[in-house]
């Protein structure tokens, strides 16, 4: 479980809000942003603050894989889709930015959080981005040029905290 657990407040609009999270336990000290928005999230309007600062929480306990069988709907869709978009192109060559899974025993390893030490981007991170990606339309081209500025020749080059960024504005894109 978390020793400790510190939110920050990024961004506060009469109808957007964007929290940080930091959580520390025995496994190590992880971030995640959580946004919340009128748009998106019309029936708690008024609760936003809380509703992103919840996210952010739980998105920081899930990189450091407490509580991933704990997620909310809004949190997974992207997975169901995924692996809907995965059953249609099992036959077909993967692209080359997004290595598809190829034993349901690989598939299950890599639903475990992984803890690096060297502080990348968690398979997770990675299948979230290519989930958002894939929304968006974005081609190889659109993607190599998002993560050049990052140093990034792949999703999984990324750090943990840039694809955690990365992902808060893809889902906030993908939202609009």
């Amino acid at each position: 479980m978390p020793e400790t657990a510190q939110t920050e407040i990024i961004r506060l609009e009469n109808d957007f809000a964007v929290v940080k999270a930091a959580v520390e336990s025995q496994k190590g000290k992880f971030s995640g942003t959580g946004t919340a928005s009128v748009q998106r999230d019309a029936r708690l309007a008024d609760s936003l603050v809380e509703l992103a600062e919840t996210r952010a929480i739980a998105r920081a306990l899930r990189f450091g894989g407490i509580g991933v069988e704990y997620t909310g709907a809004e949190e997974v869709s992207h997975v169901a889709a995924a692996e809907t978009e995965r059953k249609h192109t099992a036959n077909k060559e993967p692209a080359k930015m997004f290595p598809e899974t190829q034993s349901s025993a690989a598939a299950r390893e890599e639903s475990k959080p992984q803890h690096c030490g060297n502080g990348r981007a968690t398979q997770a991170q990675c299948r979230a981005l290519y989930a958002l990606t894939k929304r968006a339309s974005y081609t190889d081209e659109d993607i190599e040029s998002m993560l050049r500025p990052l140093n990034a020749a792949t999703f999984q080059d990324l750090t943990k905290e840039s694809a955690s960024q990365l992902i808060t504005s893809l889902q906030t894109e993908v939202a609009a």
